[in-house]
């Protein structure tokens, strides 16, 4: 968790209070993609390999895209998903820019 306090208008402070990343939301977009958002900003390359992600139902990732802008927000395009199911990801393997796995 990150807490800022602004001291000048180009500076920051803040505590790191230790605590590991997490996925902080999973939204779907249509039947073969969703966004997930983390916590933190993580480590570019392992948000972006297919195998850190682990899907229910059967599902599996077919591309992840960083969104432009945040190294917290990725598009993933997975095989297609039925109407009104539920699913789950889980994320493993992945750290934050501080170095703490999910």
């Amino acid at each position: 968790i990150w807490q800022r306090e602004r001291l000048m208008p180009t500076s920051y402070t803040w505590p790191v209070t230790g605590a590991s990343p997490t996925v902080a939301n999973v939204r779907s977009v249509d039947l073969t993609t969703i966004d997930v958002t983390f916590s933190e900003d993580m480590v570019l390359a392992e948000a972006l390999d297919m195998a850190n992600y682990a899907f229910s139902g059967g599902l599996t990732a077919l591309s992840i895209v960083n969104v432009i802008g945040s190294s917290r927000a990725y598009r993933v395009t997975t095989s297609a998903q039925t109407p009104a199911a539920s699913y789950t990801v889980t994320v493993s393997n992945v750290h934050s820019l501080a170095g703490q796995a999910i």
